[in-house]
C-alpha cells in the first residue's frame, strides 16, 4: 500500500488477512473460506477506477469492504452498484457513502458533514467566536467545508478564514501566518495524516497557541507518533475510540491485541483496529445470512442488527432496512500525554 494514506491501507489490508485467516482457520462461514483481493490505488483517482474494474469485472468480488478515500469510493460506487457488489463500511465518512440510500452502501461512521457540524456546536458552546478552516482541495476537504458553513449558518455566523491545499502540499507556514493575521481563535482541519502532522509541527514553531481540532482522517496514532508535543492539547471527532493495551475493557479486545502484537510485533494502531471492527461485523452478518448467500440476504442480515455490539466493544450500531449508517453521532477525543483520550463520548 502506498500514497499519502498509506498507513490506512496497510493498516486495513492486514486487519482483514488477520481475521479472515481466523475464521477460515475455524472452518469459513457456513464452510465456506473468506479470501481477499486487495488493490493499491496509492491514493489515485485513476487508479482507484482502474482496481475497481479489475475487482469486479474480473475478480467478481461478492463485497467491497473498508475501501479507501472519497474521491476513489466515488469513482467506484456506480460500478459496484451495477454489479449488486456491496459496499461496506468504507475508510471515508463522506456523505456520497450513505446519501441517496442505496440497498447495498453501509456505514460505522458519522459523516465528515455531520462531524464538522458537532465540532461547530462544541466550540461554539465554549463560546469561541472566530471559526477558521483548513482543508484540502479535493472532495473530503470540501465536505468539511460544507459542514462547518452549514454549522455555523444555524448559529447565524460565518467563517472568518479558510485555507485550502493540494494533499501532498509540504509547508504551511505561510498558510498559518495568515489565518494568525486573522485571529482566528479556532481552526478547524479538513486533512488527513502527513499534512496533519506539518500543520500542527508549524503551529508549534511558531509558538502560536490556537486551538485546532479534526476529524476522524485525523484519528490516527501516526499523527501523536510524528508530530511529539507538537500534536498535545489537538482534538478530532471520530466514530469508534481507538484502544490501546492499557485501556482493553473485554477479553475479546486483549485476545486481539495479544495475537496482533505476536504476529507483527507491534499492537494495532488505529486503522488496524477499525478494520478489523469492521471484518467482524461482515463475518457475523455473513454467519446470520445462512449458507445460500447472495447480495439480498447479506442485505437483511445487516439491517437485522439493530442494537448491535461487538465483543471486541466500541459503539452499538444501529441498522435498519431504512437506516444503513449505523452510528449516528461522533465522540471528540484529544491528545493527552501522547495518547488519544475521549473527552466526550457523545457530542450533540
Amino acid at each position: 500500500m502506498s500514497g499519502p494514506a498509506a498507513t490506512w491501507g496497510l493498516g486495513a489490508v492486514r486487519a482483514l488477512r488477520f481475521h479472515f485467516a481466523e475464521v477460515n482457520a475455524a472452518g469459513g462461514i457456513h464452510g465456506r473460506q473468506l479470501r481477499l483481493i486487495a488493490e493499491d490505488h496509492q491514493y489515485q483517482v485513476v487508479r482507484a477506477r482502474q482496481a475497481a474494474n479489475k475487482l469486479v469485472l474480473y475478480d467478481r468480488v461478492f463485497v467491497m469492504l473498508a475501501a479507501l478515500g472519497t474521491s476513489m469510493n466515488q469513482v467506484a460506487l456506480p460500478l459496484q452498484e451495477e454489479h449488486d457488489v456491496a459496499n461496506l463500511f468504507p475508510y471515508t465518512s463522506a456523505r456520497l457513502m450513505s446519501e441517496p440510500f442505496h440497498p447495498l452502501k453501509f456505514t460505522a461512521s458519522v459523516s465528515y458533514f455531520d462531524q464538522a457540524r458537532a465540532l461547530v456546536r462544541h466550540f461554539h458552546q465554549q463560546k469561541l467566536q472566530r471559526f477558521c478552516l483548513m482543508h484540502q482541495n479535493t472532495d473530503y476537504g470540501r465536505e468539511m467545508l460544507d459542514g462547518v458553513e452549514a454549522g455555523l449558518q444555524e448559529l447565524g455566523m460565518s467563517l472568518t478564514a479558510v485555507e485550502t491545499h493540494s494533499p501532498t502540499e509540504t509547508n504551511f507556514l505561510n498558510t498559518l501566518l495568515r489565518l494568525r493575521e486573522a485571529d482566528c481563535e479556532v481552526v478547524l482541519l479538513g486533512t488527513i495524516l502527513g499534512d496533519t502532522i506539518r500543520i500542527l509541527q508549524t503551529r508549534q514553531s511558531l509558538q502560536w497557541d490556537v486551538t485546532m481540532a479534526g476529524n476522524v482522517s485525523a484519528y490516527d496514532q501516526i499523527i501523536i507518533d510524528r508530530a511529539g508535543t507538537a500534536a498535545e492539547g489537538f482534538l478530532a471527532t471520530a466514530s469508534i475510540e481507538m484502544l490501546y493495551p492499557e485501556t482493553l475493557t473485554s477479553s475479546a479486545a486483549q485476545d486481539f491485541f495479544t495475537k496482533y502484537q505476536a504476529e507483527y510485533g507491534e499492537s494495532p494502531n488505529n486503522a488496524v483496529q477499525m478494520a478489523y471492527f469492521y471484518a467482524r461485523i461482515l463475518t457475523h452478518a455473513l454467519q446470520l445470512a445462512g449458507p445460500e448467500l447472495n447480495s439480498e440476504r447479506l442485505t437483511s442480515a445487516l439491517e437485522s442488527m439493530n442494537n448491535y455490539q461487538d465483543e471486541l466493544g466500541g459503539p452499538v450500531l444501529q441498522f435498519g432496512p431504512s437506516d444503513h449508517e449505523g452510528i449516528e453521532k461522533p465522540l471528540l477525543a484529544e491528545v493527552q500525554q501522547g495518547q488519544w483520550r475521549t473527552v466526550q463520548s457523545v457530542m450533540d
